[in-house]
């Protein structure tokens, strides 16, 4: 009998990209598996965070990296700008970008003035239209 749920492993993998002759080929560097375990009672460490650590501790300032969507989150680009590495990756499908906001009206409303404008989706922006 199988259980309910299966426990995975993560690979966080670091692979330099280089042209041979007229193709491309990805040369690994580092391969790390960074489980859900922790080693520590206290360790609240995500696997984000884990990946995070470990393109900052590798790569040189300036340079390019490519991670799947799920890694494109607030805390891995603001540690990205902090070291100045830049991300490639696909834009997740709950994404939503902010408009500027409107100038504030001369009466102040009641309440904590907002920060940002309306909201818009990104997937709405980016599905083709049929038609």
């Amino acid at each position: 009998m199988s259980p309910e749920w299966i426990r995975g492993h993560y690979f966080g993998a670091i692979a330099l990209l280089l042209v041979a002759g007229s193709c491309l080929k990805a040369v690994p560097v580092t391969l790390g598996l960074q489980d859900s375990i922790k080693t520590a009672e206290d360790d609240e460490t995500t696997i984000v965070e884990r990946m995070s650590a470990l393109c900052i501790k590798l790569i040189n300032a300036g340079s390019y990296i490519i991670l799947e969507a799920y890694y494109a989150s607030k805390h891995l680009i603001e540690e990205f700008r902090k070291h100045k590495l830049h991300l490639i990756t696909r834009v997740r499908i709950n994404a939503v970008g902010k408009y500027p906001l409107p100038p504030p009206p001369l009466k102040c409303s009641r309440g904590r003035p907002r920060i940002w404008g309306e909201q818009s989706n990104y997937a709405t922006c980016l599905t083709r239209k049929t038609a």
